[in-house]
């Protein structure tokens, strides 16, 4: 048997006189348990939910923009076609 298991069987299962302690001693468990429960579930939620944000925002916004210094970005058709060869390239608009 650990030395976990037989400190926490000595305060857990105490005599009559000793009845409050052991009563105490449980409710504290059990506040401890939900507590940690509690704390695992809202950190899986709320990674799954940034995972999923993060997914959506970036699903919207270009990963690279190209542009002219003048603003006007003259012959973007051939531009686009000589992109479009890239290998590493998936998509273009």
């Amino acid at each position: 048997m650990s030395v976990e298991f037989s400190i926490s069987n000595q305060y857990l299962r105490s005599n009559r006189k000793k009845g409050f302690v052991s009563f105490i001693s449980g409710v504290s468990m059990v506040g401890l348990i939900l507590s940690v429960t509690t704390l695992i579930t809202v950190l899986s939620v709320m990674n799954g939910f940034h995972k999923e944000l993060r997914d959506r925002v970036l699903s919207a916004i270009s990963h690279s923009t190209i542009s002219e210094y003048s603003g006007t970005l003259t012959d973007w058709q051939t531009l686009r076609l000589s992109i479009n060869q890239n290998p590493h390239v998936l998509e273009s608009s």
